[in-house]
């Protein structure tokens, strides 16, 4: 792999995390309907600093005491509104990321000419 700059690398975690964290709300909402079910999601801060000390696995973890989505009689504490809205603000970050990586790479592009 070629030795891209430090930034680069950095926005790259990112989007490996973003993706995780992508797959742990899809998992959700594919979820929503089994009894029993509890959310899961990717600690975005604690995941990154795993990234950023050389530990390539990224963890999805199962939200059992999360205070803010109240718990179906059926014990499935997912909310679809709430997953919606997570999936549409990790989309745009994604984007995001995707296209200050892809705007360093033209720049270096443009540099070697």
């Amino acid at each position: 792999m070629p030795n891209f700059p430090n930034h680069i690398d950095g926005l790259t975690r990112l989007l490996q995390v973003s993706t995780a964290r992508h797959n742990a709300i899809s998992h959700n909402l594919a979820n929503v309907n089994t009894p029993g079910y509890r959310r899961v999601d990717v600690d975005f801060e604690d995941q990154l600093n795993r990234l950023s000390s050389d530990q390539d696995a990224i963890e999805i973890e199962e939200i059992d005491n999360d205070a803010d989505r109240p718990i179906r009689m059926d014990g499935n504490n997912v909310d679809v509104d709430y997953e919606l809205g997570q999936l549409n603000q990790n989309a745009l970050f994604f984007e995001t990321c995707s296209q200050l990586i892809s705007s360093q790479l033209m720049m270096m592009r443009l540099a070697v000419g």
